[in-house]
Formats: structure tokens, C-alpha cells, sequence
């Protein structure tokens, strides 16, 4: 992570996820799924137009 940014827990599409924020903006979102007590998927969102309403 750069420097200032932070992650903060957050409810992301209806279950847990994190949003990574940086000067009062969220600048990246992250999910995952578990099967069977396991990793089976990670999405990161990084993109400003699919953040845009996050930053409203």
C-alpha cells in the first residue's frame, strides 16, 4: 500500500470487503471468497470510473 492510504472494513456487494482509502477518497475496493475455510477468489478494483460512487 503507498504511503497514507488505509483500509477500512466495509460492506461490498452485501459481505465483508475492504476499501482502501487515501486523502478522503476511496482509491481501491477489495473482496474475496471463501470455500471451504479457503481462499477460492480475490477481486481488486482499482479503477476511478467503477469507484465513482464510492466518492460521491
Amino acid at each position: 500500500m503507498t504511503a497514507g492510504t488505509t483500509a477500512v472494513v466495509a460492506s461490498v456487494n452485501g459481505v465483508a470487503g475492504l476499501t482502501l482509502v487515501r486523502d478522503d477518497r476511496v482509491v481501491g475496493v477489495i473482496t474475496g471468497e471463501l470455500r471451504s475455510c479457503r481462499w477460492s477468489g480475490m477481486w481488486v478494483v482499482c479503477n476511478p470510473e467503477k469507484l465513482r460512487h464510492w466518492n460521491r
